[in-house]
Order: C-alpha cells, then sequence, then structure tokens
C-alpha cells in the first residue's frame, strides 16, 4: 500500500506559515539582535528574555487562530446566524434580480406574478389606439390570456393591473388592461375514412389517456412560457446570476426561448402538436390528427363550413392582434357537441364516457389548482447567508500565566522558598531573608507592570476581533458614546498574585479605562472609532459598487455643533448603505400610485430616497414639509408679546420677539437664524438690541428685539436659533413627480386652462410637452441648506450623475407660503389615484371621482409651470 493511498492528515510545514510560532520567534530573535546585539548577545533557551519572548510569540499565535475563522464565524449572531440587512449583505435572491424593463421582462414578471394567466403581451399604448393621449410616451397596454369564468377573468385583469403599478418605472403608467379573445379551436383525431386516428395500448385507462392529451395540446395553444425551480436550475450547474437574474421572480424561473409572444400572427405548427401526443404514455401510434379552427386563425386561406371552423392539419395563426386560440376544455358547456377525439385499442374503436371524462378533468384541475400548479415558490433558505459559529473572542489570559513559575508572576506568586538561600547563621538572617523576598516580589510587580502594556495590546486586539460583527453591521447603537472603549475584550485575572505592591490589576477592559467627557483624549478616542466605522461601512459600499463621499456635505452642516455634525453624517451613511441595493438597481422605478404613499415611508420612489440620502436630508418618505412653519407662524400671530405660554423662558423670548408678528418669521429668517454668527448685539440708552444678519451681501441686519441685558438677549437668540434649526430639519425634504401621472384621465376642460390653449393641436402638443419624460423634484427653497446657491447647484449634479437618463428630471425650488399651496393639492391628488386603483374594474371610476382627479391634477400642472418645470 502507497503512502498516497492511506487516509492521513498533511503535516503542515512551520516555515510555509509566516505567522506561526516558529517563524514569529525566528523573526523577534532576528529584531532583538538588530536592535541589541552590542549589548545583549546571550540568545539560548535558557535566557530569560528570550523565555518572555517565547511566550508573546505564543500569545500571538493565539491571536492568529482566532483571526483565522471562517468569516461567517466572525459575523454570526448568537445563534448563529448572519443577518443579511444587519450586514448589508444581500443573498443572490435579492441582489441579481433587477427592474423589469423590456416586453420580455413584463411578460416574465406578469405570468410569474399572476398564474391564472395564459399569456401577456405589453405594447406602448400609441400601438394600440390613437388620439392626443396614445401619443405620451411612457403609457402602456398590456393584452392578457386568460381562461376560466368571467369573474376569474376580471380578478386576474386586476391582479396584473396591481402587479403592474407596483414594479412600474419612472415616466411611465399603464393605461388599460385588456383581454384577447379567446378564438376556441377543437381536436380532431379521425381519419379521413371515419377511423380512429390514435392507436393506444398498455394498462392505462383510455380516459386517462384521453385527459393527457387534452392537458398536452391545451398547454402547448396556451403558449405558456416553460417554468423550472431554481434549484433545479442551479442543480444544473447554471450559475446564480443566470438563475436569479432578470425581473423578480417568485414562483420558478420562467424561459421565453421558445415562442416569442409579441408577434402578431405566430404561426402553429399542427404536427408539432402530434409529436406532444405520440409522447403520451399509453399512445402506440398516431396516424390521423388535425385541428379544427376558426377562419380568422387560417394562415392559407382554407375554406369553412357552416359553423365557420376549417379541420386543418397543416399550420394556423396563434393568435391575432386581439385575439388568441384556446383549446376547448372538457368542462365547457358545448364540449360533446364538437368532441372528435377517437382512440383505438388493437384496431378496434375505443368508446370514452365523457361524463367519466368531465369528473376526472375537474379532479385533475382541483388537484393542481390545490398544488399550485407548476409553481415552485422560492423557498426561505434563498434568502439567507451562510451559517456560521458564533464564538467568544472577548477574553484574553495574561501572557504572565505562560512563564515559568520562578519568575514569580502565575497563580501562585513568588514562590516561598525565596528568600531561604539566606545565611541563616548571620545575626541578622531572618532579616536579610526577608529583605531578599521583598526584593523578589518587589521585581515580579515590575515585571507585572511591563507584561500589562503587552496584554493591552494582545487584549485591544482581540477586542477589535471580537466587534468585528458590530463593527461592520448597520446598527450604531452606543457608537458615539464617550465611555465606551475601542475594544471588548478582558484581560484575566492572575489568581493568586500579590496585591500588596504598585501594580495596577489586571481585570481592566482592553481599550482602556472611560476617558473623562470631553477631554482632549476621549475626543481622540471618538475620532478614531468613528473612522473605523467610516472605513469598514465604504469597505460594504464598495462591495456593492457604490460610494458616498461625505466631503460636500460636512460643508453643508456647517450650522451644526462638530459633534453633531459626526452624528448626522454617520447617521446619514448608514441610512445610505441600508438602502443601496433597492436605491441602486431601482433608482428608475416609480411609486405605486394605486397604495397610500402621503405620509409613509414603504411606497415611494427609490431615486426620490437616493438623491434625499446623498444630499443628507433625513428621509421619511413623502410627507408635509411646509406644514410646520406655517403651524409656527400662525401660532405667533395669535400670541401677544407680553405672553407667558407654557414651554419655560424659551417660549417666553419667542413670544417676545415673535408675538403678534407673523410676518417676522418668514423664510429669510428661517435660514439666517440657524447660524450662530449671524446674531450680534448693539448697545444702545435703553438696554441691548438683538440683530439678525440676513445675508451675506451687505444688507442692514434685521432688528428683532430689544433686551435689558446682553445675557437675555443671547438667550432669546438661542432659543430663535433652536426653533429654526428644528424647523429647517423638519422641512428638509423633496416630492418626486411624475408629469405623465398628471395626465387628464377624463375631460380636459381643467388642463387646458392649466395649460394656457384651448387650441386642439396647440394643446396636445403642450399636453405631450409637460408630460412626456419629465419629472420635478419639488424642494423647499429656504433653511440654512436648500437656501444656498451651492447646494441647489449641488443637487444639479447629483440628478445628472443618478437620475435616468432618458428622463428630464428639474429642481423646483419653493417658498414656504407655495409649498404649503403644493402640498395641499398633492396630497388630495394622492388620495385621487388610490381611489381610482380601488374602483369596480368592470364598472371604472365614476365621473365625479374623474373630475376631483383631474382638478387636481391641473392645479399640479400650473402650478409647476409657474414656478419653472417649462413646458
Amino acid at each position: 500500500m502507497t503512502g498516497e493511498s492511506v487516509a492521513h492528515i498533511p503535516r503542515r510545514r512551520p516555515d510555509e506559515d509566516e505567522f506561526s510560532f516558529e517563524q514569529l520567534l525566528e523573526a523577534g530573535v532576528a529584531l532583538v539582535q538588530r536592535l541589541s546585539g552590542k549589548v545583549w548577545t546571550d540568545f539560548n533557551a535558557h535566557d530569560p528574555g528570550l523565555t518572555l519572548l517565547e511566550a508573546l510569540c505564543f500569545a500571538l499565535t493565539d491571536v492568529v487562530y482566532r483571526a483565522d475563522f471562517p468569516l461567517p464565524d466572525h459575523l454570526a449572531d448568537d445563534d448563529g446566524r448572519l443577518d443579511p440587512d444587519r450586514l448589508a449583505l444581500p443573498p443572490a435572491a435579492r441582489a441579481y434580480p433587477c427592474r423589469p424593463l423590456t416586453v420580455d421582462d413584463w411578460r416574465r414578471l406578469l405570468l410569474d406574478r399572476v398564474p391564472a394567466l395564459d399569456d401577456a403581451r405589453p405594447l406602448p399604448f400609441a400601438r394600440a389606439t390613437t388620439g392626443a393621449v396614445a401619443d405620451l410616451p411612457g403609457l402602456w397596454t398590456v393584452a392578457l390570456r386568460i381562461g376560466g369564468s368571467e369573474a376569474e377573468r376580471a380578478a386576474a385583469r386586476a391582479e396584473a393591473r396591481a402587479v403592474w403599478q407596483a414594479h412600474r418605472n419612472l415616466g411611465e403608467d399603464l393605461h388599460a388592461v385588456e383581454t384577447m379573445r379567446p378564438q376556441v379551436c377543437d381536436l380532431d383525431t379521425r381519419l379521413p375514412d371515419g377511423r380512429p386516428g390514435i392507436e393506444i395500448g398498455g394498462g392505462r385507462d383510455a380516459i386517462d389517456i384521453a385527459i393527457d392529451i387534452y392537458v398536452a395540446c391545451a398547454r402547448y395553444i396556451a403558449d405558456r412560457p416553460r417554468r423550472q425551480s431554481h434549484d433545479a436550475l442551479l442543480a444544473e450547474g447554471r450559475s446564480t446570476e443566470d438563475v436569479f437574474g432578470g425581473p423578480p421572480l417568485v414562483n420558478g424561473v420562467l424561459s421565453l426561448d421558445e415562442h416569442d409572444s409579441d408577434v402578431a400572427g405566430h404561426v402553429l405548427f399542427v404536427g408539432e402538436l402530434r409529436a406532444h401526443i405520440a409522447a403520451i404514455d399509453g399512445v402506440r401510434e398516431v396516424l390521423g390528427f388535425a385541428l379544427r379552427v376558426p377562419g380568422c386563425a387560417l394562415s392559407d386561406g382554407e375554406p369553412v363550413d357552416d359553423e365557420g371552423m376549417a379541420t386543418v392539419t397543416g399550420s394556423v395563426l396563434w393568435h391575432g392582434e386581439d385575439w388568441a386560440l384556446q383549446l376547448r376544455q372538457p368542462d365547457a358547456p358545448d364540449f360533446e357537441r364538437h368532441f372528435r377525439l377517437a382512440l383505438r385499442r388493437a384496431g378496434q374503436p375505443v368508446r370514452l364516457d365523457l361524463d367519466a371524462l368531465r369528473r376526472r378533468f375537474a379532479d385533475l384541475r382541483q388537484m393542481r389548482l390545490a398544488r399550485g400548479g407548476d409553481l415552485t415558490p422560492l423557498a426561505p433558505r434563498h434568502f439567507e447567508l451562510p451559517r456560521g459559529i458564533h464564538r467568544d473572542l472577548a477574553r484574553h489570559d495574561s501572557v504572565a500565566l505562560d512563564l515559568p513559575e520562578i519568575y514569580g508572576v502565575g497563580p501562585l506568586g513568588v514562590p516561598a522558598t525565596v528568600g531561604l538561600e539566606a545565611d541563616i547563621e548571620a545575626a541578622d538572617g531572618l532579616v536579610a531573608a526577608r529583605a531578599s523576598r521583598d526584593r523578589r516580589e518587589a521585581r515580579a510587580a515590575q515585571l507585572r507592570d511591563y507584561l500589562a502594556l503587552f496584554d493591552r495590546t494582545l487584549a485591544d486586539g482581540l477586542g477589535r476581533l471580537a466587534r468585528a460583527r458590530e463593527l461592520f453591521s448597520l446598527d450604531d447603537e452606543g457608537l458615539l458614546d464617550a465611555d465606551m472603549p475601542a475594544g471588548a475584550a478582558e484581560v484575566a485575572p492572575v489568581a493568586g498574585a500579590v496585591a500588596a505592591t504598585s501594580a495596577p490589576p489586571m481585570t481592566v477592559a482592553a481599550g482602556g479605562a472611560a476617558f473623562a467627557a470631553g477631554s482632549p483624549a476621549a475626543r481622540l478616542d471618538r475620532a478614531r472609532r468613528l473612522d473605523h466605522k467610516h472605513r469598514a461601512l465604504d469597505h460594504l459600499l464598495a462591495l456593492q459598487g457604490e460610494r458616498h463621499p461625505q466631503d460636500m456635505l460636512r460643508q453643508f452642516l456647517g450650522h451644526l455643533e462638530p459633534a453633531r455634525q459626526d452624528e448626522r453624517l454617520l447617521a446619514n451613511k448608514l441610512d445610505f448603505l441600508r438602502a443601496v441595493l433597492e436605491d441602486a438597481r431601482d433608482r428608475g422605478a416609480g411609486f405605486d400610485h394605486g397604495r397610500p404613499s402621503w405620509r409613509r415611508s414603504d411606497n415611494h420612489a427609490p431615486l426620490a430616497r437616493r438623491l434625499a440620502l446623498l444630499l443628507g436630508f433625513e428621509w421619511s418618505g413623502s410627507r408635509p414639509l411646509a406644514t410646520e412653519v406655517m403651524h409656527w407662524r400662525a401660532h405667533f400671530a395669535r400670541m401677544a408679546p407680553d405672553a407667558a405660554p407654557a414651554g419655560g423662558e424659551g417660549m417666553r423670548l419667542l413670544a417676545r420677539l415673535l408675538g403678534g408678528r407673523a410676518d417676522l418669521l418668514d423664510d429669510a429668517l428661517l435660514g439666517a437664524a440657524c447660524h450662530e454668527r449671524n446674531f450680534s448685539l448693539r448697545a444702545r440708552n435703553d438696554g441691548q438690541t438683538l440683530l439678525l444678519a440676513l445675508d451675506e451681501a451687505g444688507t442692514a441686519p434685521r432688528e428683532l428685539g430689544r433686551f435689558d441685558s446682553a445675557a437675555e438677549a443671547w438667550r432669546a437668540a438661542r432659543a430663535l436659533r433652536g426653533l429654526a434649526l428644528h424647523l429647517a430639519r423638519r422641512a428638509e425634504g423633496l416630492h418626486l413627480v411624475e408629469h405623465l401621472l398628471l395626465r387628464p384621465l377624463g375631460r380636459t376642460d381643467f388642463h387646458r386652462r392649466a395649460l394656457g390653449t384651448d387650441d386642439g393641436a396647440a394643446f396636445d402638443a403642450a399636453l405631450a410637452d409637460f408630460c412626456a419624460a419629465r419629472v420635478s423634484l419639488v424642494l423647499p427653497a429656504w433653511g440654512p441648506r436648500c437656501g444656498d446657491p451651492l447646494f441647489r447647484h449641488h443637487l444639479a449634479d447629483l440628478v445628472r450623475e443618478h437620475a435616468p437618463a432618458h428622463l428630464l428630471v428639474e429642481p423646483v425650488w419653493l417658498d414656504s407660503a407655495t409649498l404649503g399651496a403644493f402640498e395641499t393639492d398633492y396630497e388630495k391628488w394622492l388620495a385621487d389615484r388610490v381611489a381610482l386603483a380601488a374602483a369596480d374594474p368592470a364598472s371604472g371610476p365614476d365621473d365625479d371621482l374623474l373630475r376631483r382627479h383631474d382638478r387636481h391634477a391641473a392645479r399640479l400642472a400650473r402650478l409647476l409651470r409657474q414656478a419653472g418645470a417649462r413646458p
């Protein structure tokens, strides 16, 4: 038996691992020789210095051993799971899918999410109809092929519309969902002389074979794409990108390679049906087979009978613009009259019991519905990351435990025999023995202090290793706490060591004790932890091909204190990373206007959130931005200057400044009051006058009020600045408005007045110019950032970089009064859109709802045009 055939563990050579004990010791000795070779020449094994070096190298191998654990172990929670959201590491089932863009993408998505569909054909609306609205780019119509009852078809249409609206793209909308008219065809397996044309054999029941024939032919004529499970494709060796790429499919992978359903007049060859029948278990031979189809499906002008049907053995049209072939099923009311399926066994005709055929067919359909048809839903494991083993890496045993006991730094301390070597015959022998022991204990304490430096360094390294999961997580709890050390490992105590020395205890947390709040050491430690966290987050962003530099953002946060700036920037990067997958992939997506979106953070256009986060806004979805400003103006307008409102001295001082003077709390003041540098005092004979500089162009500062003392004036300034900062923070945000959604859905009277023309051709052109591929970003024009021209230029640069290239995306800056009026109509318009989606699909929305929608949409269109969103 050769050595290669024997099961064995390969020996690892020390020289192959640069971090092995041997290599570390060799490197340590070489370093000592280079640094102190002239004064220390004894490098034998018995040398205490070399012994200490060996202990330190052994301790380093423990750090290396822990660092070499698999990556999932370092990131695993207590139960061994890796949280994809917490770690910003999405699994393949979430990372690879993309938005539906092409016709095939939409077809796959609709067939996946609406199992009742046989086919779906999305077409640009302009190709299906004519008129002003039809010519708007971005409008689509979907033709569905659906079987079943009218109620089932209506439910499928409503479900398809909901799916489209939930996945629609920016600047696009669904105009209509139509149903393709079924053109019923029948099977005819009789020979020209009337004899059965299908020979069967074996032990299978003839009814079961007949049902298989109908199922195979119905499935082929329905032209449904082939569906395969994700697991099956992965087992075949397909890459995860191939399996999970494309639109997000949850019920299996659909293949559209066999047929192109978008081509009107696609040809069906009857011979292909013959081949499918021949492959059925129990079918011996197919001698005769034909299709009876209506005249619209004839491709070669064959003659039709009195019922408008023709028997074809060659080829037929699969579908037209508004119709599609559909095989008559055994449960159809007139199935018996059109039944022409003839079978024979051993040359003799087989009589088929049609009632039994219907019952078994119905049972088969119910079984398929109970199993979900051919659906293969994604398993939960596809949305999980590999599991790891949670390990406690936060404990470090002191290097002193690895040294010989004679050193006196171990658990037993200095050996009891130390001192007995003194001359006990001398008069002072006992005193000398005690002095000798004291000297040994003092030297041992010094050695422990020296080893504490190494223990602290090793414990800090293990502490950082133990906190890897927190470092790379998207949680920021406790990160900026002043008393949180950088490491988290503990140095195990040396039990039994003599404590009556000046040596510090060895049970301290790694990373150092808590620094005094506000001390230079605390600020340095805080800055170091912030830098580590930002580097880790930048690494996670780089894994997804993203970056989020914040130098420009910090430039626009000058109105905040440095500590507050750090908090805002870290929270912003965390929010950006949490949303980076959806916002980067779906930045061309629109919101679902069939669901509530006002004051909601779960229904928005991803481009709006991406831009908001890049601007440093604290994103919270679509919400009112001017409401709180208007509220505080009204509040102070009703308040007398000498009022004593609830809220303490701050509210009393604000009432003195703003009471009865609502006009003073204008947009200019709200922006300037955020900067402490804009406040100043002017001494007068009757006291101190508080001034506020509104801009840097040399305009005379605004006089806010007079106070008896400078201290009181500065307290009033701080109260006003606090209010301005609060209102600025609450007002920061944006509304993304797609002009196509503002088109008229009923009469065009409101839009004709809004666009300023009543001429037919001129109105059509103006409407197309306003609606087609246009998006407005509505933002407040006040505040320390939104009122800054450089900040507005920064937004323009971000729009050019991140907005889809085929859309014209323009910022619209509105003052608080105009923005308040816009948001009033915008909220009503959003409610109208939700009501339209909830309308009965059969009867459609009522005229009052359409008129209300068009009135609010026209108001928004007029305001956007007047504010600068040019047609």
